[in-house]
């Protein structure tokens, strides 16, 4: 994994899926679920 690589643990790294919790934006289009096929990087 990139982050491991630059010496993050790996304890400190978890994947949290939330584009139907917390979406971007709202909407039920193309464009909508573009938007929210994102990544967050919190560190």
């Amino acid at each position: 994994m990139y982050l491991q690589g630059k010496g993050v643990s790996a304890d400190q790294i978890s994947i949290v899926s939330y584009g139907k919790e917390k979406p971007a934006v709202l909407g039920h289009d193309e464009a909508a679920y573009a938007k929210n096929r994102r990544a967050v990087l919190v560190y």
